[in-house]
């Protein structure tokens, strides 16, 4: 058997689980690195716009940003959004568009090509993290232990939901306490006079 028949027969066996694995490429790996690729000089020059300033603006309030990120995850797992997209094929590109976009909005204060719109590494960007963390692993418990069809889809076997379930609870929370020790590794880096430069004097940062 070829690698594409291989594929092919993974896509047929656990279409919910394969279905899981691009989404959170799409919102945990793809989303990051392109706010990580987007070079500083590039980003510096738009941002005195006043596109840029309404969107930092929108950006700049991390509860927003969250639930953003966290809400589409549940939103598009709950059973009535899974049956209209096994009903309407039509829907999942933009059920795609949609977990990449949350997925930019979510890492924007941690990843953001703007230094100045990032949270400060300890504690707020590590609690963030955590929370989101946190998050995901509810809802991949709750699919990975759930009865069969609990995710809304009629023909799904009960190993394609629990190995669904599983993906977004493992590999989701280890991306989450990836970037957790990369906040680390930024705190340490970085001189106390840039620290001291962001840290905002007052409130927390969770809810700017």
């Amino acid at each position: 058997m070829n690698i594409w028949a291989w594929f092919a027969n993974l896509f047929h066996t656990y279409p919910f689980s394969m279905q899981m694995t691009g989404h959170m490429i799409l919102a945990q790996v793809v989303a990051p690195f392109l706010l990580l690729a987007v070079p500083r000089k590039i980003a510096s020059r738009t941002e005195e716009s006043p596109a840029t300033e309404k969107l930092k603006g929108f950006l700049s309030h991390r509860s927003v940003t969250w639930l953003v990120g966290m809400g589409a995850m549940w939103a598009w797992h709950l059973p009535a959004a899974c049956r209209a997209v096994a009903s309407h094929p039509g829907l999942e590109p933009l059920e795609d568009i949609s977990f990449l976009l949350s997925g930019i909005v979510f890492w924007w204060p941690i990843f953001s090509p703007l230094p100045r719109e990032r949270m400060t590494p300890v504690p707020w960007a590590v609690l963030y993290l955590v929370s989101g963390c946190v998050g995901c692993t509810l809802l991949g418990i709750l699919l990975a232990f759930a009865p069969a069809g609990a995710a809304g889809m009629q023909d799904m076997t009960a190993a394609d939901q629990h190995t669904g379930g599983l993906i977004m609870w493992v590999p989701g929370c280890l991306v989450y306490l990836s970037a957790v020790i990369a906040m680390f590794a930024r705190w340490y880096s970085t001189p106390e006079e840039i620290v001291a430069e962001y840290r905002i004097p007052s409130g927390s940062e969770l809810t700017r």
